[in-house]
């Protein structure tokens, strides 16, 4: 089903369906909309974000 989301749909038109799945797994008002840009060409992160991904870390 998500493929079918990715080939078939905009970006644009996947972030207007967030509201839409907001609302039935998490009804209550709160939330957030992350907006992550990486302009580091390496997988080196020097910022040490818990939450991210994106950057492996120096052995």
């Amino acid at each position: 089903m998500l493929w079918d989301i990715i080939q078939n749909f905009s970006t644009l038109e996947i972030g207007h369906l967030q509201p839409l799945r907001k609302k039935i797994f998490d009804p209550s008002k709160k939330g957030f909309i992350c907006v992550d840009t990486n302009p580091n060409y390496t997988n080196i992160c020097d910022t040490k974000c818990l939450f991210c991904a994106f950057g492996g870390r120096k052995e």
